[in-house]
């Protein structure tokens, strides 16, 4: 297997592992109330996050994930940016944002810009 194949395999297996520890938090974070993931709605936040990779691929910029962002039924990417961000596919960009529930920009006592997408609904409740 030659290394840019054995590169995607890792990478996989890393978004696997990744899942997996989302799900544990997930439970651990869960109140007294049954739920279950919705995978949709959790593909769609994956799905967001590699096109925001695709889309800002090349530049110094950091991508945060965070599938359970103080709860189990909310998640989060923060795209953190220095000074400036280049979009260089627009349309790309915009179908990433579509997924998103809400979006903030602010600047941070850092320096840094953060851009962060809200994802709403990521669990179901059953009554």
């Amino acid at each position: 297997m030659d290394d840019k194949h054995e590169k995607q395999k890792k990478e996989g297996m890393s978004q696997f592992d990744k899942l997996v520890e989302d799900f544990r938090t997930l439970m651990e974070n869960s109140d007294d109330s049954l739920s279950v993931v919705n995978l949709e709605r959790m593909r769609e936040m994956y799905r967001c996050y590699g096109m925001l990779k695709t889309v800002f691929q090349g530049q110094k910029v950091k991508i945060d994930f965070s599938p359970h962002d103080g709860s189990a039924d909310i998640g989060k990417i923060e795209i953190l940016v220095n000074k400036s961000l280049k979009i260089r596919n627009t349309k790309l960009f915009h179908d990433a944002v579509k997924f998103a529930s809400n979006y903030e920009i602010y600047p941070r006592t850092d320096g840094k810009i953060a851009f962060n997408l809200m994802f709403y609904g990521l669990t179901d409740f059953i009554s």
